[in-house]
């Protein structure tokens, strides 16, 4: 991983089946946060967005 990378996002269209792949694949190197939708929905980019603010706000409170 790149030195400037914090944290790790991974956006779903499913309730997180993907996210226990990330886990093994990251090793723990780095907080992964989870944004799911399911259904058929897509997220809107700005949910997608708001999704990253949200994270780096909680990587800066730690």
């Amino acid at each position: 991983f790149s030195s400037t990378v914090k944290g790790l996002l991974t956006c779903e269209l499913s309730m997180g089946q993907m996210l226990d792949d990330v886990k093994i694949a990251n090793k723990g190197r780095l907080p992964i946060s989870f944004f799911g939708r399911s259904g058929g929905m897509l997220p809107e980019t700005e949910e997608i967005i708001n999704a990253v603010i949200k994270m780096r706000e909680e990587l800066a409170n730690e």
